[in-house]
């Protein structure tokens, strides 16, 4: 079992992946340039703003030709040529220009609301990356000590100091880190594969990153910043102005179409020729455009209070989140600092003052209090991410 273990730690020491040198904002940079969401919003975005842009074109004219044959005889044939085209009442024309100048800044900081989001996926993705890699060199380290303790448990059972039941119990630690250690390497390949899914399948070259590679990009945003220049309530605040105007939009609707054309005849060599003109009369189903324009605004107007009421919670749970999460390992890293009772409970062993048995009993309580740290601080930095989830599209440009 011995050389077993040995082994199976030489070869964890190689590592699942091979990380290269690749600095956090770049591998978020490669994300968001290959990211296939943020992609096909952006196609979309450019479909709507030319179907806007189609309604400010007025419909086909209609050309229509006619031969006609006279009876009797002598009434002679006619020919007749017909050419009209179909106008919206003009001042549609400029509320729908109006309209389409505020969609395409909407459809352009949903965008940047969408980019935002991935970013905030990589980093959540790269943080629970962090946590289980200070996982793993925790249980890398507490295998090496158990190899060792199991050792020398070894020698002392040949030696007539202690019984097989003891060694028999550390040898079953020992077998049970390296299965919690081929459990984490399994949980790395999975984080490892959500990372490359976001970007586009493609291979990423990643550093095993640390936590102090987040608070230079996690900058701190106040309350009142986080709910002001937030991309989320600022879509939410769009929709509302957009709103208002489909509103004006909707009562052109009110407003007849302007029909103009050219009309031409000729018979028996006589020919006639002028001008069209008429109107459309809006009477079938116009008032529902505009009541469910008015149903749209009160909508949004809806929509952004809530949006507002969401993220004032959201951040308000997160801050409290990170402030306690960070007072929760500071404090158990202080308590695990002053106290080394880990050094102690061995000696104590070694010198034959506890069994084995009551030091292996003991060992994982001091291990949890470990465990929670490294928990504590993942929570932390999750909470941080959380605060600042939408101020992050800064760190594509490299500014804080």
């Amino acid at each position: 079992m011995i050389k077993r273990g040995i082994l199976f730690i030489i070869i964890l020491g190689y590592g699942v992946f091979s990380f290269a040198q690749t600095d956090i904002q770049e591998i978020v940079r490669e994300i968001v340039s290959n990211n296939l969401s943020i992609q096909t919003l952006a196609i979309e975005s450019q479909m709507k703003i030319l179907d806007n842009k189609s309604d400010l074109i007025p419909d086909d004219p209609e050309i229509v030709g006619a031969y006609l044959w006279g009876s009797p005889s002598f009434v002679g044939n006619k020919t007749a040529l017909n050419a009209n085209q179909r106008f919206k009442f003009p001042s549609y024309y400029g509320k729908k220009r109006k309209s389409n100048i505020l969609a395409g800044d909407l459809y352009g900081k949903e965008l940047e609301l969408e980019i935002n989001h991935v970013i905030f996926e990589s980093l959540d993705i790269l943080i629970d990356l962090t946590s289980s890699s200070a996982k793993k060199s925790l249980l890398t380290d507490r295998l090496s000590r158990l190899q060792q303790i199991y050792e020398l448990a070894i020698q002392k059972f040949e030696a007539g100091e202690t019984n097989r039941i003891e060694v028999e119990k550390a040898g079953l630690l020992v077998d049970t880190y390296q299965q919690d250690l081929l459990l984490i390497n399994s949980e790395e390949k999975i984080i490892h594969r959500r990372l490359i899914s976001l970007n586009s399948d493609q291979a990423l070259a990643i550093q095993e990153p640390e936590y102090s590679d987040f608070l230079d990009l996690l900058y701190s945003v106040s309350q009142e910043n986080a709910l002001s220049h937030n991309p989320a309530v600022e879509v939410a605040e769009m929709n509302t102005r957009l709103a208002e105007v489909d509103i004006e939009l909707a009562k052109t609707s009110r407003l007849p179409d302007i029909l103009m054309g050219y009309t031409s005849e000729a018979i028996n060599g006589e020919k006639l020729g002028g001008v069209a003109m008429g109107f459309s009369i809006p009477l079938w189903g116009k008032p529902n455009q505009i009541k469910k324009a008015k149903l749209k605004k009160e909508l949004f107007d809806q929509r952004l209070v809530l949006t507002n009421q969401i993220l004032q919670n959201d951040w308000d749970n997160s801050d409290e989140m990170a402030r306690q999460s960070k007072e929760i390992k500071e404090n158990l890293e202080e308590s695990l600092r002053s106290l080394k009772s880990q050094e102690l409970l061995e000696k104590s062993w070694k010198l034959g003052e506890i069994s084995l048995l009551d030091y292996l009993k003991e060992l994982p309580f001091y291990y949890g209090v470990e465990d929670r740290v490294v928990e504590a601080e993942k929570q932390y930095f999750k909470a941080l991410l959380n605060r600042n989830k939408y101020h992050l599209k800064g760190i594509v440009k490299g500014k804080k």
